[in-house]
């Protein structure tokens, strides 16, 4: 399993913009995110009244069944964080839940025949393997119990035309959100809502082949998968920080190396006219190059922001910079009302957003905050001689913005107004403006 907090070792060179309107019905509930990363002690199986189980102090246990022991029925997989109903007769998984929540509808491996062999049950601490031949080759799967990195991979042996295809519908309150590429040619399918993580394919000795997504919708997806290849899910930690990729016409721009500090600098007539998407492993948002305004901002798959749009009433015109240092990414462009600065950090706590203007005489200018459907402002808290912050919910994300003095910027900025769905700053040139989230 993956760390919680860990970038997955992805490097996005393509991303199919991320269906974000249908997600925002979805968001988490607070009580969803708040759940610790863990690992549990295994599975018990029961088929009717039988319950089958590791043997203490064994490290693997294997379970052979009889076909007419297990033709016509269904096994309960139940562990400590994750349960899931199968039927014995086809390996179709429905109702696979994570902590309660239905992470599948169902999984079905499209082998179009009656598995007729003996059922094999293997279990291996936290993990089962499951597998039963019939005419159209060997289904095989392993789920980890679990609630954070992998817990779901099939990995079977199809026989001519030795592929096949795997069909995941997803539970109530999810949605696939995006698709990624990695350098490699690995892809990540998305999904976000009561629980966040992704479907990949991965190579690794024993599979060496990548499987390949046929299609998704927001609610199911179709992968591919060779006898020499694999498709795995896996859930992203409830907290974490990861990394941006940022995409000008098709163009990646990162950090040279993971945790490395990369500046680039573009021309003027390079990205004029241009919206740069912005990918991270937790936030994601798109910018126009010529007002630095950012539109769809969401954190774990929620928009958090309908737009931010400093109010400079003219066009950038100078060479854009931007730099990656480790979770953050900095843009600073000029133009006739000032200096624009903007950095966002890819993480679900703590500061995600800056404001930093540089403006021209009068030295100030006013930034609109709008907040994304199901996400209200509640009002403001003094926190400090002058200083507020005005704070939000909804969707299950809590945060405020506040204007915080730090030795680059010693001033407050001032907040204008609000409503229950929009805020306006007046931020100086000695001054800024931050969204927080809270700490886990």
């Amino acid at each position: 399993m993956f760390a919680n907090g860990t970038f997955h070792k992805w490097i996005y060179l393509a991303v199919a913009l991320l269906m974000v309107a249908s997600v925002t019905a979805f968001g988490a509930p607070a009580e969803a995110q708040q759940a610790m990363p863990g690992v549990g002690r295994g599975f018990t199986a029961t088929i009717d009244t039988a319950t089958y189980a590791p043997e203490p102090g064994k490290p693997q246990t294997t379970i052979s069944l009889k076909a007419d022991q297990v033709a016509g029925k269904t096994m309960q997989l139940q562990g400590d964080f994750v349960a899931m109903d199968v039927d014995l007769d086809t390996l179709t998984i429905s109702a696979f839940a994570v902590e309660g929540t239905m992470v599948y509808a169902m999984v079905v491996p499209q082998h179009g025949s009656i598995l007729s062999d003996d059922l094999i049950i293997r279990f291996e601490g936290e993990k089962v393997f499951v597998e039963r031949k019939g005419p159209n080759g060997l289904m095989r799967f392993k789920a980890e119990d679990g609630n954070d990195g992998g817990l779901l991979e099939w990995t079977p042996e199809p026989r001519q035309p030795e592929v096949m295809n795997v069909e995941y519908t997803l539970g109530p309150g999810l949605r696939y959100t995006g698709l990624l590429l990695s350098i490699t040619g690995e892809q990540q399918l998305h999904f976000a809502g009561l629980k966040q993580g992704f479907e990949s394919s991965s190579a690794a000795p024993d599979h060496p082949e990548l499987a390949r997504p046929v299609f998704w919708t927001p609610m199911s997806s179709l992968w591919s998968v060779s006898r020499m290849s694999k498709v795995e899910t896996e859930l992203d930690g409830p907290f974490g920080t990861g990394a941006f990729v940022a995409f000008i016409d098709g163009v990646a721009y990162k950090a040279k190396k993971a945790g490395d500090r990369t500046t680039f600098k573009l021309k003027a007539a390079r990205v004029a006219g241009k919206t740069m998407q912005v990918v991270g492993l937790y936030n994601t948002m798109s910018i126009s190059l010529d007002t630095f305004a950012v539109t769809n901002f969401s954190v774990d798959g929620v928009i958090l922001y309908q737009s931010m749009a400093p109010q400079q009433n003219a066009i950038l015109t100078g060479d854009l910079l931007m730099e990656f240092d480790k979770e953050k990414i900095r843009l600073e462009r000029p133009g006739a009302a000032g200096l624009m600065k903007f950095r966002a950090s890819d993480t679900n706590f703590l500061k995600i957003i800056e404001w930093s203007p540089n403006p021209a005489p009068p030295n100030r200018m006013d930034i609109v905050f709008t907040l994304g459907a199901g996400i209200s402002y509640t009002g403001t808290d003094p926190v400090g001689p002058g200083q507020v912050r005005l704070l939000f919910s909804g969707m299950g994300k809590t945060g405020w913005e506040i204007s915080r003095p730090t030795p680059g910027d010693p001033e407050l900025a001032n907040l204008t107004s609000w409503t229950p769905t929009s805020s306006i700053w007046s931020v100086s040139a000695a001054s800024s403006v931050n969204t927080e989230l809270p700490l886990p």
